[in-house]
């Protein structure tokens, strides 16, 4: 949902290429309720079907201990996660984020969210997916840079092809935090990976040790979660071939298999 509607709708990044809060809102509600609707009727059709969701996650940090960038952070929250998972628990949107959006869209945007919807967004499902790539660091602006327990920027030998850091502690606080605070029945790794151009050398083999690397500490992680009861059932990879990857086309490659 993410995707679609934040980066398809909202900062235009994804097509439809629009930057419509308005239409943003709309989409990421409608995008939810489409779910619910599609869940009700596969178990419906099927009792036995085995139904759930992929959400993009992440798990967000605070620069620092100001009360700045503690604000930051728990709005990135908001936003990234809980927008998300408190309305696909039964919790409704949350109370924050929804007040962020009173008080910067007009009226008839709010209305877009009709209560009666939110029973069917939160249609009972059997497990929830995660795509996890990497951690947010929320900064507010004009915070103080010299409060305490300040998280440096990371060096940029840790940084994949898309600028994103490696951070598979990440992904370890993620699925406790998931299983701490939403309980689900399974959860399912759906994506997780990094963007590499590593191609051949002149012998034609590919030595992608970085991307070994990222895998087996984001493996690592999993364990340490489900050694502490995280309630992981699988893991993908993204992805098998170095994929059509948005407006990046094939710039980015994520492929276990060099195309």
């Amino acid at each position: 949902p993410f995707c679609i509607a934040n980066l398809g709708y909202g900062s235009g990044e994804h097509a439809p290429a629009r930057r419509d809060p308005v239409a943003e809102l709309a989409a990421n509600h409608h995008v939810l309720l489409a779910h619910g609707a599609a869940a009700k009727l596969l178990h419906e059709r099927d009792d036995e079907a085995e139904v759930g969701i992929v959400l993009n996650l992440t798990h967000v940090m605070a620069a620092s201990e100001s009360e700045a960038d503690l604000a930051e952070a728990r709005f990135v929250d908001g936003l990234l996660n809980r927008w998300y998972l408190d309305a696909l628990h039964g919790r409704g949107y949350p109370e924050d984020m929804l007040r962020h959006y009173e008080e910067r869209l007009p009226r008839s945007a709010l209305e877009l969210l009709h209560v009666d919807d939110l029973a069917l967004i939160s249609t009972p499902t059997e497990h929830l997916g995660v795509n996890y790539y990497s951690r947010a660091i929320a900064r507010a602006e004009g915070a103080d840079p010299n409060a305490p327990r300040s998280i440096p920027e990371p060096p940029a030998e840790t940084l994949t092809d898309m600028g994103w850091e490696v951070y598979p502690e990440g992904l370890r606080e993620l699925l406790l935090r998931l299983h701490a605070d939403y309980a689900p029945a399974r959860i399912y790794i759906t994506e997780n990976g990094a963007a590499y151009d590593d191609g051949p050398g002149v012998d034609g083999r590919i030595r992608d040790v970085r991307r070994q690397r990222f895998l087996q500490s984001h493996l690592a992680a999993c364990l340490e979660a489900l050694a502490q009861g995280a309630p992981l059932a699988g893991y993908f990879v993204w992805s098998l071939l170095d994929n059509f990857e948005w407006r990046h086309g094939y710039e980015k490659r994520f492929g276990l298999v060099w195309v």
